[in-house]
């Protein structure tokens, strides 16, 4: 399911950003069905992806 802060994000992002984006996207994503666990590394990935590869770290703290 794409998510707006997700598709947002880019390169330059700030933390801020990045972090408002994996909350908002693990919350949906549960809220959908899908099991918690499942949805962080599904959300982590994506924003790996929009942020040309800079990670996110678990738990929100990036």
């Amino acid at each position: 399911m794409p998510q707006r802060e997700v598709e947002a994000l880019q390169n330059g992002s700030s933390d801020d950003q990045i972090k408002a984006a994996i909350s908002s996207c693990i919350a949906s994503e549960v809220r959908a069905g899908m099991p918690q666990d499942q949805a962080t590394a599904m959300c982590h990935e994506q924003i790996r992806g929009k942020t040309g590869g800079r990670p996110a770290a678990p738990g929100g703290n990036v």
